[in-house]
Order: C-alpha cells, then sequence, then structure tokens
C-alpha cells in the first residue's frame, strides 16, 4: 500500500527543502522620471565634513614673507631614517572643541568646514602676518563599509564632501544578496550616536542628512531575503542525501517485507 506512493515523494521533497523568493530590484534611484533627459537639483546646501573633537588637522601657513611665516608651522620630522619619509605632523582637536595653535593659543575648531576653519585661522594670523594663506586637511577622513558588500574595508575619503554612493563604489558596490533599500549609516557626533538608514533605490538620498558623509561613518549593507533563500537552499542541499538515503532505506523496507 504505502510502496504506491514512494514515487511521490521525490516531487515533494523539494518543495519542502527549497522556498521561491522573488529577486530584489538592483536598479539605484528607480524613481526618476525616465521621460525628462535631465534632472536638475540645487546643490549649494550639500553639507560639508565638519571638524569634530579628537580630530587630528595638517595645517600650513604661508605668507609672502616665509621667514615670518616659521613660527606658524611645525617642524617635519624626518622619521628618524636616512631614507623616510617626512612625517607629517598634525593637531589635534581637543575634547573642548578648541585647538592649541602657535602663537595664537586656544581657538575654537569643533563644528566648522575645513573652509570656515581656514578663514578663521587666517583671520588671527593677519594680525602678524601680511595676507598669509591657510591650508587645512583633515588627516582621519576615514568610512568604514561592512556587510554585504564586495570590498569591506575602512577608506580613506579624498575629499570632504564624499557621499553614501561614491562611499558603496569605493567598497565595489553591494552584492546581489545586498538589501540596497536598507542600509545604514552609523555616526558619532557631539557625544551622541545617531544611526541613519538609506534607500539607494529612491531619490529621496539626496534629501537625507547622511547623503553626505563625516568622518569615522559605518556604513552597513544589510543583507536581503535572497541571501535568506541562498543560505536555506546550501542547507537544503547538505541534508538532501541523507533525504535520498532515508527514502531508498523505506522502498528497500517495503520491499523487502511486502
Amino acid at each position: 500500500m504505502l510502496k504506491k506512493y514512494i514515487p511521490y515523494l521525490w516531487f515533494t521533497i523539494p518543495f519542502f527543502l527549497f522556498s521561491c523568493a522573488s529577486h530584489p530590484e538592483f536598479l539605484y534611484l528607480q524613481n526618476l522620471e525616465k521621460e525628462i533627459p535631465i534632472n536638475s537639483t540645487n546643490i549649494d546646501a550639500k553639507e560639508f565634513a565638519k571638524i569634530q573633537v579628537f580630530d587630528f588637522l595638517h595645517i600650513s601657513v604661508y605668507s609672502i614673507d616665509p621667514v615670518a611665516a616659521l613660527p606658524f608651522n611645525p617642524q617635519i620630522s624626518s622619521g628618524g631614517g636616512g631614507n623616510s619619509q617626512p612625517e607629517v605632523l598634525g593637531y589635534k582637536i581637543g575634547e573642548d572643541g578648541f585647538l592649541e595653535f602657535p602663537v595664537l593659543g586656544s581657538i575654537k575648531m569643533v563644528g566648522l568646514s575645513l573652509k570656515e576653519a581656514e578663514l578663521k585661522l587666517k583671520k588671527e594670523i593677519e594680525v602678524y602676518l601680511k595676507e598669509p594663506v591657510v591650508n587645512i586637511k583633515f588627516l582621519n577622513l576615514k568610512v568604514t563599509v561592512i556587510g554585504e558588500v564586495n570590498k569591506p574595508g575602512t577608506f580613506d575619503l579624498p575629499v570632504e564632501n564624499m557621499t553614501i554612493l561614491q562611499a558603496i563604489g569605493l567598497a565595489s558596490d553591494v552584492t546581489i544578496y545586498g538589501d540596497r533599500t536598507n542600509i545604514i549609516v552609523v555616526r558619532e557626533k557631539n557625544g551622541e550616536r545617531i544611526i541613519g538608514r538609506l534607500n539607494l533605490l529612491n531619490t529621496e538620498i539626496f534629501n537625507s542628512p547622511f547623503y553626505y558623509l563625516q568622518q569615522n561613518d559605518v556604513i552597513i549593507a544589510q543583507p536581503s531575503a535572497l541571501k535568506d533563500t541562498q543560505v536555506n537552499t546550501l542547507n537544503a542541499r547538505e541534508i538532501l542525501p541523507w533525504v535520498s538515503a532515508g527514502v531508498s532505506f523505506v522502498s528497500l523496507l517495503i520491499a523487502v517485507l511486502r
């Protein structure tokens, strides 16, 4: 009696082992109007990375009189060896948000962009130098991209107005198993930890405060339902031989006892 149902077991087993899942959409910014060839948006309000506590800054001061500018520039270390590259010395922003700068003393820098900081220092230095030029750059402008990306890691940012899309590009894009509608950005700012979520498939990301990155942001690409399907499929493949052996054993047992 039981024997006649055994062939049907082979057709029913896959339904229990494998689950069907639709593939997620991989098209970024899906809601752009296809009929409009050019989408123009004012980006004058784009956000640059702001100076935060414990940041390291490289500051150079130039003047028409190079000798007069020397007190405003730290000595460059040779690194110790004869062939060693010069070590770039930086200024650390204190916990109170102030920078200790030669001649000028304590200057509050936290919350300023690099451009704003350059203008502020230039105004202070003009008391001592004629037509000074101030250049400031971050020495710790980095972001970390982890999760379902092709090349996770920590990356140095070449500019202080880096976007989430550029950072995803540095990590060689989200994998096919990543959820592009659920990209998490972890940010520490002013003593607070802030978590934001971005949907790369929607143009609303351009309006998000997390679209432009800040130093030390952590970007996490979450796995999609397709990832769960893949894991379940792999698990099913591992147990399928055991199921097959079990069915064969039952068939043999029925044949013997018949």
